[in-house]
Formats: structure tokens, sequence, C-alpha cells
């Protein structure tokens, strides 16, 4: 069950680290996200903040699925994810 549940997890994160990082390269679907007051694309501030978001996205993603044991490599040291 918790590795069912860790591979969902970071299959939806992998999922939103693909929508902001084509928000950061430039789709024009602004209007779906950071609260849908910017039509088209993002303005410049925002798709820094989107860049940032993937980092943080795939992060967590690893984070999970590390400590599921799903990985065996960790983007964290093992007394972080304790």
């Amino acid at each position: 069950m918790t590795t069912t549940a860790a591979t969902i997890a970071a299959s939806l994160l992998a999922a939103m680290a693909v929508l902001q990082a084509a928000l950061a390269l430039g789709a024009p679907i602004g209007g779906i996200v950071w609260g849908g007051r910017h039509e088209g694309q993002l303005p410049t501030s925002l798709r820094f903040g989107s860049a940032a978001a993937v980092l943080i996205l795939i992060l967590a993603a690893l984070v999970i699925l590390a400590q599921a044991s799903i990985l065996s490599w960790s983007p964290l040291p093992t007394r972080a994810l304790t």
C-alpha cells in the first residue's frame, strides 16, 4: 500500500512539474494557474516562480520515492528524511 501511495503521489507531483515547466517556458495557459489573472503567457516574474516550482516539485517527488524505499538514491541525507 505504501509503494502504491508513494507512486501515485510522485506521479501527481511529476504531472504538476510538467505543467509548471510548460508555463516557465512560455506556454499560453496562464489563465488556469496563479489565480487566473494572466491570460496567455505569464509575466516574467511568475515564469521564474514556475521554474522554481518545478525544482521543488521534483525534489518532493524524489523524497517521497526515497522514503518509500522505491529509490535507493535520495536527494537528501537519510537523516533528513526521518
